[in-house]
């Protein structure tokens, strides 16, 4: 049986019963049912898999050091570019370059929360994901926060309180904010969507952004936050940037409806560095 959707295709073998035996799936990778003994009985010359590093993508010219820079210019291809919402804020697309130019956080407006913006309400609304109506998220924004107003100084509160609360582990789920909250402990999925549900029960407008981030030597997939400012600006939870730097490069924004579009890079995007 083969699915096609978004651009992605997932070949499956299933038996009488419904119950997958193989799955081929993006970027080479395969999936077959066996016993937990055939499982756990691995030949003794296979070679551990990260999967992370696997889909990470290799550049020629590496970055000395990515959180000095105020801005860079990078060549992308592999993939049609015309799928993702790269270009906008502070990414600017000419053909297959992409300039990305950190924000200047001194030339902004002091915003006052809650921001009432009409136009900006979807970004403050509770989703099946970020449970900021819920009142575990909203105690837990309120005494972050205290009784700053300036929403600036509000997201730096909150984005310490998640990096410190929250242990730093690869974790294979589709979170929501109240059950990492519990949990205290994710990747960047878990460190974003807690962030987001917090920002938004202080009356920050908060988005999830997904896409690549440089890491010594190589380009990773990656999920981090943008919070609006008088205008929206990325903010990295999980690695304690704010602004977060240049080599964040979003590819697409929103929840895992939307997220599940970026299997479409994996094995085929390309990245120089100019």
């Amino acid at each position: 049986m083969r699915q096609s959707f978004g651009g992605i295709s997932v070949l499956s073998w299933v038996d009488v019963h419904g119950r997958t035996l193989k799955e081929e799936s993006p970027a080479g990778m395969s999936m077959t049912r066996q016993s937990q003994q055939e499982a756990k009985n691995l030949p003794s010359r296979s070679v551990p898999l990260d999967m992370i590093a696997q889909a990470s993508i290799p550049v020629a010219a590496p970055i000395a050091d990515a959180k000095a820079l105020a801005a860079v210019e990078l060549k992308l291809g592999g993939v049609n570019l015309a799928n993702f919402a790269i270009d906008g804020g502070r990414q600017k697309l000419t053909g297959d370059r992409l300039q990305i130019t950190r924000e200047d956080l001194t030339h902004l407006r002091g915003t006052a929360i809650p921001v009432k913006e009409p136009r900006l309400q979807t970004f403050l609304q509770p989703t099946a994901f970020m449970q900021s109506d819920h009142p575990s998220i909203r105690t837990l924004a309120a005494r972050i926060v205290g009784a700053e107003t300036n929403a600036m100084k509000a997201a730096v509160k909150l984005k310490d309180w998640v990096y410190h609360e929250l242990a730093k582990e690869p974790t294979v789920s589709i979170p929501n904010a109240l059950e990492v909250l519990q949990a205290k402990k994710g990747d960047c999925n878990e460190h974003t969507v807690l962030f987001n549900a917090l920002a938004r029960a202080a009356g920050i407008p908060a988005k999830t952004v997904v896409g690549v981030v440089y890491l010594r030597g190589a380009f990773y997939y990656h999920a981090w936050s943008e919070i609006w400012l008088g205008r929206w600006v990325a903010l990295d939870s999980v690695l304690n940037q704010f602004p977060a730097d240049v080599t964040h490069v979003k590819f697409l924004e929103g929840e895992i409806d939307r997220q599940i579009d970026i299997l479409q890079l994996i094995g085929n995007l390309k990245i120089d560095v100019l």
